[in-house]
């Protein structure tokens, strides 16, 4: 999907356009031969962030039924007080400047709410889960944090770490071998 982008159109336009695009597409369904309550929202690193963003707001405003999150490299914390944000102070696809430029780029000013920048969320419940393949060794990287809830259960995330070395550009890197990815939470349950 297309959107609004920042500096030219700070936060909330992208988000309102996002959400707009799940609208539509619960709303046409029939239309586009899926089925209602199995949409998915995804995307990589800030169309991730923006993908959990939807998810937050399809709850919070009884809107469509998000049934799972595919979070890829996602950016959802403006504050930048990971352990790698600290530590990846100098790798060649981002650090913690450039992680501050984008932030200042997307909020303008405006308040960091859990809209904007979705780890700012108190309350997931109701939150659909989500599969989360966060950076390597690069400065956002996280180690585990939980994105996705789950009804009255604890919240249900399965978390990727890819063994290979720096990844950017797009790629989660490929597994090490036998054991390379790990996973927590429930597993595959989502999907059924």
């Amino acid at each position: 999907m297309g959107c609004r982008l920042a500096p030219e159109n700070r936060f909330p336009a992208a988000l309102n356009d996002a959400y707009a695009v799940l609208t539509w597409a619960a709303e046409h369904a029939d239309d586009l031969g899926v089925d209602p309550e199995r949409i998915a929202v995804g995307g990589h690193s800030a169309d991730a962030g923006l993908a959990a963003a939807v998810a937050l707001r399809a709850g919070d405003e009884q809107g469509p039924p998000v049934r799972f999150q595919l979070l890829s490299q996602p950016g959802l914390d403006d504050r930048q007080e990971t352990w790698s944000v600290r530590n990846f102070t100098d790798t060649p696809w981002m650090n913690r400047d450039k992680i501050a430029a984008i932030w200042g780029h997307y909020l303008g000013g405006a308040p960091a709410t859990p809209y904007a920048t979705p780890a700012r969320a108190t309350d997931l419940s109701g939150l659909p889960p989500a599969y989360e393949a966060p950076p390597g060794h690069a400065a956002g990287s996280r180690r585990g944090r939980v994105t996705g809830r789950g009804s009255g259960r604890p919240p249900r995330v399965t978390v990727a770490r890819v063994p290979s070395g720096w990844q950017g550009g797009g790629s989660v890197g490929r597994p090490a071998g036998p054991g390379g990815v790990r996973r927590r939470g429930h597993g595959d349950s989502w999907a059924r």
